[in-house]
């Protein structure tokens, strides 16, 4: 993932899923909702809302870092990627700086 203009540190793991799923899709709102990538761990928060709050989601996002690296759990505290959204909670923590 290159040059993602959505990179925030403030967002909820939440809104750094509904933008990541924005991007996925070329910020093609329609593309989001009729997305049929049910197998990706981030599917069910695709709309920015959730049952579950922040823990389902911050599970969500280690599940879809761990897709990217191939399963590499120390590739994931590797990865290199800070222009992806999914970034700062790539270890399933909210970052410290985040507030």
């Amino acid at each position: 993932m290159s040059q993602n203009p959505y990179r925030q540190l403030n967002w909820s793991p939440l809104r750094a899923i509904r933008e990541y799923c924005l991007w996925c899709c070329a910020d093609q709102r329609k593309e989001v909702s009729s997305c049929a990538a049910e197998g990706c761990p981030l599917h069910p928060f695709r709309f920015g809302r959730i049952r579950g709050g922040d823990p389902a989601c911050l599970k969500a996002i280690r599940r879809k870092c761990l897709d990217c690296v191939t399963g590499s759990h120390s590739e994931i505290v590797k990865c290199e990627s800070r222009d992806c959204v999914l970034w700062h909670f790539r270890l399933g923590t909210y970052p410290p700086c985040a507030t």
